[in-house]
């Protein structure tokens, strides 16, 4: 019997982080599991807040008191459980992630004892938009397409209220479109999609925190597979793994109208590509 502990990241909707932490408890496995839930509703109130413990009963929380982000308060999480449980398997989730196959823990198990690998991504798909998000790439990013990711999105902010209306059709057509044609194949060492990742044994030994360098949001898959890369961690996507994704539902909780959820992404994503662009040039080796 091994210990398998999920790490969910909480915000905004208590309802659907209930509806993940229910969809866990009805998996099918004779391991013991632990589920930790990261409240990253750090600007709601104490009263406010207790209605996420009221809602999904004795689940340990991990509270966060500041605006981190995503990298870091999913760590919060993996430390947590890295140190409290000491488990065979760390589940990082967003909260709208739910795991609908019974087996899943099964077929995970027997993905690991095939290829030994310390990353593992599922299939992830989109039930909003019909795709399959996993992989998000193949390889990681030349410090070219960073630098090209930097430039456009710094004249897009700068001239926002001119760029918006193309961006707002284009953004919204990439998300639909954004569908992998290798979803249904296993792979090694591509880029796996953050809101669902998986780690096992060897990774979880050897490394305190899952993201590091730690970003507030975006590009944090891109670093991790970096860091992989250069530490020798192998990384593979399993497609008999399947979760499905309610995508978008935490971060258009996060904003109060479309100008502002597309100014959000693009200066995160222009924070977190120079930060990416810095590990390229070997500036932040030390990081990792």
């Amino acid at each position: 019997m091994q210990t398998i502990s999920f790490v969910i990241l909480h915000y905004g909707n208590v309802k659907v982080t209930k509806a993940c932490v229910e969809s866990i408890q009805r998996l099918q496995t004779t391991d013991t599991i632990h589920i930790i839930v990261v409240d990253n509703d750090w600007n709601k109130s104490k009263e406010e807040r207790s209605l996420l413990r009221q809602s999904i009963g004795g689940i340990e929380v991990v509270e966060m008191m500041d605006d981190v982000g995503f990298s870091k308060a999913n760590n919060a999480g993996y430390q947590y459980t890295r140190e409290h449980h000491n488990p065979d398997y760390i589940i990082v989730a967003n909260n709208d992630i739910t795991f609908e196959q019974k087996a899943f823990l099964e077929i995970l198990k027997q993905a690991y004892k095939e290829t030994e690998s310390d990353v593992i991504g599922p299939d992830v798909y989109s039930t909003a938009h019909k795709v399959h998000q996993s992989p998000i790439d193949v390889c990681g990013r030349t410090e070219a397409q960073v630098d090209y990711t930097i430039r456009m999105n710094a004249f897009a902010l700068r001239f926002f209220a001119i760029c918006y209306p193309f961006l707002r059709k284009s953004m919204g057509v990439q998300a639909i479109k954004k569908n992998s044609t290798l979803w249904n194949e296993s792979q090694m060492e591509v880029v796996p999609c953050g809101a669902c990742i998986i780690v096992t044994r060897r990774f979880i030994e050897k490394e305190e925190r899952l993201f590091l360098p730690e970003t507030k949001f975006y590009y944090e898959e891109y670093i991790l597979h970096y860091r992989c890369s250069k530490k020798g961690y192998r990384i593979l996507y399993c497609p008999k793994l399947q979760v499905l994704h309610a995508d978008g539902v935490a971060t258009q909780n996060k904003t109060e109208n479309e100008k502002k959820r597309i100014q959000f992404i693009m200066k995160n994503t222009l924070e977190s590509a120079r930060r990416y662009r810095r590990l390229l040039q070997k500036d932040d080796w030390d990081e990792l």
